[in-house]
């Protein structure tokens, strides 16, 4: 697969008869430890050529890309492009090219593991499929298929191909409507055929056989290109999947740093709008495939709840590799699996993700605002593209900002939308109250025509320029609230909020939740409702920094609200001693795991690389005796961790925390005690190290297209070891 970018030594080779039965067997023992196994439909991305192999048996040449080219004289030719030997990709628009598809990847496995098939394999996954580009490098053709006049005369009632060469001269840069109307025309009917042609096809054959289609596209975070990624109408294509996604494998968001503002886009919510106008349950994020090996626990934390507060349910994380060794050791990073130092203390983060996003599924969406996702403007071109992508963005930001959930329409679903009888706007599974227009000026008439009518309805509709107007979600007042996020959910007589601080700064809201019964908070760590003190409905609530909390209102809770700790009964500064316990290094060709059998030494709390050097990556662990007066229960807060910390005290395990706060509720002894804190950190701090990079690369080229976006990482979050203060409170 791509070959000259990345080292692959598969065997037996993609497809083969051995492969499909080591394949098979793989489910096989998944299904006897009672996991699950996805199907990924391709030996690479993106999804459709099964890795070269339908463009080898097209003969013919009937799924080859097909392009409009305009020849001197007037007139234009069409000519089909031969296929190339860097990974060869066919047509996804022409004929039976799906078909095939399907026929040589799905079907095949299926044969071969018929009791799994729906069960054990209960997904699939695509991966950025796409359509030939609509405009070549050059700007001398357009992309079009074997039926493509026949087609867009069908749909539209004209010939497009007489208008090839100004289409083509006008670029992006369009000045005059009726050029735009031909380009809207063009993609609208593109991407009627990615639909119709290979979108629904893979969805069909998935629910014929008992299992849910998933995936991501390419291109969703950059709405600004979509005429120029091959995925056609983008929230038509993601509800065409039972398990619509998004992919975040590098920083498309990331929270604010000292070195850098934050990165806050709203793709998310195109897959989960997707999502709940289906009525399913699962959206999916694929993320942090080349984030660097530097990015921290708080950080993945951030990026979990950034995505789940905008609908994500269900994460595919890369990448747990099957080897680090040559050319891996440096190809995707972060790294997963024991290979990073902190993998023993993940558990947490898994459970929080797997505790969260099944409450957040249940009962139904309660967002009652949609916000139209102007396909048309943004295919438009020209100034209605930049009106269309800015104005989008705006919008989100501002609904963002005063704590509304919402989700995204398109012209299309617009167009087929209902207005009920009592003034909801009926989008698929989806009834909203409130529709903001940030752009329309290219709405198709049948989408007017249903906005009109929801209008006189009642309901709300807005350009954006009024958004008080908006039904509130969660009303939370507070210096901090714009930096908090929501999202709704609503279960029978309860409501389900997910309220996430995007800052890295702690702070405290009044959050009023318009409940006459009682109010708790969800706990992921013990599984169970947990009352927060409400009076007449409202509560105070104090975020950590990156900090998230699930509520539900007119719910019983399981616990009583948990007594506050807060006089501080000592500080313990003093009498640690450090001790290496393993470290994480590179050898000649794979990473090295050494457990140490260093004697302890006196140690002072903060940065541990003045003791155990500027690249040690691996576990230490503090240790401090200190006497109370009595036996009692408290709560032991490490203060600042970098990165992870397991507690210990007086031999006992008190449990590991990923991310903080780094809290612990603990007995002390009458008498001494012996507090030990084992600390993790990143692998950075060793692939931090220029010289030990520059070894691996001139050992296992090529270096790939992803090392310029994950190298630079690797200098950051160096500092490592038990910050504090280490304070205990009763």
């Amino acid at each position: 697969f791509r070959p000259g970018r990345f080292e692959s030594h598969m065997e037996p080779d993609y497809l083969t008869p051995e492969y499909v039965a080591v394949f098979a067997r793989v489910v096989k023992r998944a299904r006897e430890l009672g996991m699950d196994a996805w199907l990924y439909d391709e030996g690479g991305w993106p999804s459709g050529g099964a890795c070269g192999q339908v463009a080898k048996r097209d003969v013919e040449g009937r799924f080859r890309n097909r392009r409009l080219k305009p020849v001197a004289g007037g007139g234009c030719e069409l000519v089909a492009e031969p296929y190339g030997d860097f990974c060869p990709y066919p047509s996804m628009t022409e004929p039976g090219a799906t078909e095939t598809f399907i026929g040589m990847t799905h079907e095949v496995l299926a044969r071969a593991m018929p009791d799994d098939i729906g069960k054990t394999v209960r997904f699939a996954f695509m991966d950025e499929p796409k359509m030939v580009s609509a405009v070549d490098w050059g700007r001398t053709s357009l992309g079009w298929t074997s039926d493509f006049d026949a087609v867009f005369r069908a749909k539209k009632g004209y010939d497009l191909r007489p208008f090839a060469k100004e289409l083509l001269a006008a670029g992006d840069n369009v000045t005059d409507d009726r050029i735009a109307k031909l380009r809207i025309d063009y993609h609208e009917v593109r991407a009627d055929l990615f639909y119709e042609r290979f979108m629904l096809p893979i969805r069909d054959w998935c629910r014929a056989h008992g299992m849910i289609s998933g995936g991501h596209l390419n291109g969703e975070d950059v709405p600004e290109l979509t005429a120029s990624y091959g995925h056609g109408d983008l929230l038509r294509s993601l509800r065409a999947m039972d398990c619509p996604g998004v992919d975040v494998i590098w920083r498309q968001l990331f929270p604010e740093t000292p070195d850098r503002v934050e990165t806050a886009k709203p793709f998310p919510h195109y897959a989960s709008s997707a999502l709940h106008q289906n009525g399913g349950t699962f959206a999916l994020s694929e993320s942090f495939g080349i984030f660097g090996d530097s990015c921290t626990p708080d950080q993945i934390k951030w990026l979990v709840d950034f995505q789940m507060v905008r609908g994500i349910n269900r994460f595919v994380f890369g990448y747990y590799a099957m080897s680090n060794a040559r050319q891996w050791m440096l190809l995707f990073e972060p790294h997963c699996g024991p290979v990073v130092p902190y993998w023993d203390y993940e558990p947490q983060l898994y459970r929080y993700i797997e505790r969260s996003g099944a409450f957040l599924a249940e009962g139904r969406p309660g967002a009652e605002i949609a916000v139209l996702y102007d396909v048309r403007g943004l295919w438009a071109g020209g100034a209605d593209r930049e009106a269309a992508t800015w104005s989008h963005y705006a919008v989100a930001t501002a609904l963002d900002r005063m704590n509304r959930d919402y989700d995204f329409v398109n012209d299309e679903s617009l167009a087929r939308a209902e207005v009920t009888d009592d003034g909801a706007l009926k989008v698929g599974a989806m009834a909203y109250r409130a529709l903001v227009l940030p752009t329309s000026k290219w709405i198709s008439d049948g989408a007017r025509a249903k906005v009109e009518a929801f209008r006189k309805a009642g309901g709300v509709v807005t350009d954006g320029a009024d958004l008080s107007r908006l039904p509130t979600t969660l009303k939370m007042s507070g210096r901090g609230a714009p930096n908090l996020r929501v999202m709704s959910r609503r279960d029978g007589a309860r409501r389900i909020y997910l309220v996430v601080n995007q800052g890295r700064h702690p702070l405290g809201v009044e959050i009023d939740f318009a409940c006459k019964g009682p109010v708790a908070r969800y706990d992921t760590d013990l599984d169970k409702l947990v009352a927060v003190p409400a009076k007449d409905g409202k509560a105070f609530w104090s975020f950590a920094g990156c900090g998230s909390a699930i509520f539900v209102t007119d719910a019983t809770p399981d616990l009583p609200a948990p007594k506050a700790r807060t006089r501080k009964v000592m500080e313990l500064k003093d009498g640690w001693t450090l001790r290496p316990l393993v470290a994480h290094e590179a050898g000649t060709d794979d990473f090295v795991i050494r457990p140490l059998t260093a004697e302890p030494v006196p140690a002072s709390l903060g940065d541990w690389r003045p003791t155990l050097g500027e690249t040690f990556s691996g576990q230490a662990v503090y240790r401090v005796a200190f006497t109370s007066d009595r036996e009692r229960a408290v709560t032991v807060d490490l203060g600042d961790v970098c990165w992870c910390a397991g507690v210990r005290l007086n031999g006992v395990d008190c449990g590991k925390r990923f991310f903080g706060p780094f809290k612990w509720d603990v007995k002390l002894a009458k008498g001494e005690n012996v507090l030990e804190v084992t600390v993790a950190n990143l692998l950075s701090t060793l692939l931090g190290d220029r010289a030990v990079r520059a070894r691996i690369k001139a050992a296992y080229p090529p270096s790939t297209n992803y090392e310029p976006r994950h190298e630079p990482a690797d200098f950051q979050n160096r500092e490592s070891g038990l910050i504090g203060p280490v304070r205990i409170f009763e």
